[in-house]
């Protein structure tokens, strides 16, 4: 009987060991995944109650959209060939810029004080506007770069395309021409 309950004991604490292993790995790849960050942001941001809290919240997810985005721009452009220049370093500055004006919004968060959270707010408001303007002119110029590339690549290929499609005219009036005889 002892060593069925000894067993027993064993194989509760081994499913408890890998419960909570499996526990950990999940809790880790939640707070990596910046995506679901993002998603949780927008939940955040829509069940707040009404106010300088949801402001803050809104404000988060605003911030943290556009860093993101210009990230991924930048990134996508640089794996199509594009011209991205400093546009890489710039991107990297700029998340840092939203990571730090982010805590400062986690902070605001938390703010106990509704006045104080009121006096802040409108500074932090116009700060995420400078960010996000920031980033929109980055993706902007990461566009740009890209479209820049296939412009000059269209001109010759639209170029190559008439002169193959007037050689296949005329070889096809040829191939008609001695058809018939003529």
């Amino acid at each position: 009987m002892e060593e069925l309950l000894l067993t027993l004991l064993l194989m509760c604490l081994l499913a408890g060991g890998v419960a909570l292993a499996v526990v950990w790995r999940m809790v880790r790849w939640v707070r990596r995944s910046t995506g679901l960050r993002r998603r949780v942001r927008s939940v955040q941001a829509l069940t707040a109650p009404p106010g300088a809290r949801r402001q803050v919240a809104c404000l988060r997810r605003d911030l943290s959209a556009a860093a993101h985005a210009t990230g991924e721009a930048v990134a996508l452009v640089r794996a199509a060939g594009g011209a991205v220049g400093e546009l890489p370093l710039l991107a990297r500055r700029l998340g840092r810029v939203a990571g730090t004006l982010d805590a400062e919004l986690r902070l605001l968060a938390h703010e106990p004080d509704p006045a104080e959270l009121a006096r802040v707010l409108p500074a932090a408001r116009a700060r995420v506007a400078d960010v996000t303007r920031v980033a929109l002119t980055i993706r902007r110029a990461a566009s740009a770069g890209l479209g820049a590339e296939t412009a000059a690549e269209i001109a010759p290929l639209e170029a190559e395309v008439e002169r193959e499609v007037l050689a296949l005219d005329a070889g096809v009036d040829r191939l008609l021409a001695l058809a018939s005889g003529a």
